[in-house]
């Protein structure tokens, strides 16, 4: 389905195992996807931004900042290894954000 899509022009953001995978860079590193004893990766995404959507202040219904945006891109151009699929966990949507920003400075 990728390889049509590219051939027909369209891009993708993908992540690995799942989306959550993109929010945990605006606020960390290392994404945590490590799963437990029959736990599945994309479950331990969840599982990992879960605890850390947790741990944020109650009174931020929206953690996501402009600021925690350009982080989360910086952080996942600095994991992007240029496959279609990126290594889990990992993300490619830093790249669909980036083109939307440059797009609606334009």
């Amino acid at each position: 389905m990728l390889a049509e899509a590219h051939r027909e022009g369209f891009e993708a953001a993908v992540s690995n195992p799942c989306i959550e995978v993109w929010f945990q860079l605006h606020f960390t590193d290392s994404p945590d996807a490590t799963p437990r004893k029959r736990e599945s990766k994309a479950r331990a995404a969840k599982r990992a931004w879960g605890k850390l959507r947790a741990s944020l202040s109650d009174d931020t219904p929206w953690p996501f900042t402009a600021e925690s945006v350009q982080a989360a891109i910086e952080r996942g151009r600095a994991t992007d290894n240029d496959d279609w699929i990126p290594d889990a966990p990992g993300t490619h949507v830093h790249r669909l954000v980036w083109e939307l920003l440059r797009f609606s400075s334009q």
